[in-house]
C-alpha cells in the first residue's frame, strides 16, 4: 500500500493526486494480451455490415482468408515471409493457405499462359 501511494504522489502533477492505481501492470497487460494486429483486425471486422442468417460460414471464411492474403501480399510487395509476419502466422501456415488459394493470386496457375510465346 505504501508503493501504491509513493508512485501515485510522484505522479501527480501540482500536487492532486487524480486517482490512486493498484495495479500498474494491468493496462499494459491487457493490451499486450489483445496486441495492435488483433485490435486492427476487430475494429476491420466491426465496420463490416453483418450479414443477415442464415449465412455459409466456410464461403464467408474463404472470402475473408483470401482479402487478407491479398492484403498481406500487396503491403509486403509479394514477399510471402514478411506477408506472413504481417498476418501474425508462421511461413508454413502462410504457405498453405497461399497454396490452399493460389488460382486466385497467380494467373498462370488459371491455365493461362502468362503472355509466353508459344513456337
Amino acid at each position: 500500500m505504501k508503493n501504491v501511494v509513493e508512485r501515485a504522489v510522484c505522479r501527480a502533477e501540482n500536487g492532486v493526486v487524480p486517482e490512486v492505481v493498484f495495479d500498474p501492470f494491468a493496462a499494459r497487460a491487457a493490451a499486450a494480451a489483445v496486441g495492435p494486429a488483433a485490435q486492427a483486425a476487430a475494429a476491420a471486422v466491426k465496420e463490416e455490415a453483418d450479414p443477415a442468417l442464415p449465412v455459409k460460414l466456410p464461403e464467408l471464411i474463404a472470402a475473408l482468408e483470401r482479402r487478407y492474403l491479398q492484403q498481406a501480399l500487396t503491403q509486403a510487395r509479394f514477399r510471402q515471409r514478411e506477408a506472413a509476419t504481417l498476418l501474425g502466422l508462421s511461413y508454413d501456415q502462410f504457405r498453405g493457405l497461399y497454396r490452399k488459394y493460389q488460382s486466385v493470386f497467380e494467373p498462370a496457375a488459371n491455365g493461362t499462359n502468362g503472355g509466353s510465346k508459344e513456337n
